[in-house]
């Protein structure tokens, strides 16, 4: 329990748990927005899934390429811009913007996902 007595080990830990929370509400937010994007739901999952698959394998090769604090911080900054794109009312009144912007954001959160899992490991 060394880690709650130093702040050096205490602050990584709180900063990368926020970090994953923050991400999970914003990816299972997108879930349950998916259903109000489109006229096919299963059609829209079948994309967000390819765009989940694609997400998840490059994710292990820009982490060699790269270094990953820096992948980490430019995909979070992605999915925040996407996420803050929601408060214009022009875009949230769009049907054709939210099935750009919703499977979008969903690939930004699932990198930022691998990137937290391969980070954590």
């Amino acid at each position: 329990m060394e880690v709650f007595k130093h702040w050096v080990y205490l602050k990584p830990m709180l900063f990368i748990g926020a970090y994953a929370v923050t991400i999970a509400i914003y990816y299972y937010g997108t879930q349950f927005s998916m259903e109000n994007i489109g006229k096919n739901f299963g059609f829209n999952m079948l994309i967000v899934g390819c765009l989940e698959f694609v997400a998840y394998f490059s994710s292990t090769f820009f982490i060699d390429k790269v270094r990953r604090k820096r992948v980490m911080i430019i995909m979070t900054l992605m999915a925040s811009a996407t996420s803050i794109l929601f408060i214009i009312p022009a875009v949230n009144a769009s049907q054709t913007m939210q099935s750009i912007l919703v499977p979008t954001g969903r690939f930004f959160a699932t990198y930022c996902l691998a990137l937290y899992g391969l980070f954590i490991s």
